[in-house]
C-alpha cells in the first residue's frame, strides 16, 4: 500500500491481485449541526474553496471559481458557526459545485 498526502486528501494506493486500486480520502471536521436538521456532516476549506460531506457520503467541492468568492467564504463562516450551511447551500449554490 502507498499513502499519499496532497491538499486535505489521503490517496492510498492499494495493489492486488496485480491490479492497483486508488482510494480518496479527506480530512474533515465534523460539522456541529446546532439545530441537528443539517444535511451537511463535514466539512474543510482552503484558502479559495470548502469542500462539504453530505449524511448521502458524498462530497462537493465549492471554489471560488464556480461557485464564487463571496459565496464561498459565507459558506466557511456558515460551516464554523455549525449552522445554517445547508439550507445556504440549497438556496444559493446548490448546482455551483466543481465537476
Amino acid at each position: 500500500m502507498i499513502l499519499y498526502i496532497y491538499d486535505n486528501a489521503i490517496f492510498l494506493f492499494n495493489y492486488t491481485k496485480g491490479l492497483m486500486k486508488k482510494e480518496k480520502r479527506f480530512f474533515m471536521i465534523p460539522y456541529k449541526d446546532i439545530n441537528r436538521d443539517s444535511g451537511v456532516v463535514e466539512y474543510f476549506y482552503g484558502e479559495d474553496y470548502i469542500n462539504v460531506r453530505f449524511q448521502t457520503g458524498s462530497v462537493y467541492t465549492y471554489s471560488y471559481g464556480v461557485a464564487g468568492r463571496e459565496n464561498v467564504e459565507r459558506m466557511k463562516v456558515l460551516a464554523d458557526r455549525g449552522d445554517g450551511l445547508n439550507a445556504f447551500i440549497n438556496t444559493s449554490v446548490k448546482f455551483l459545485y466543481d465537476k
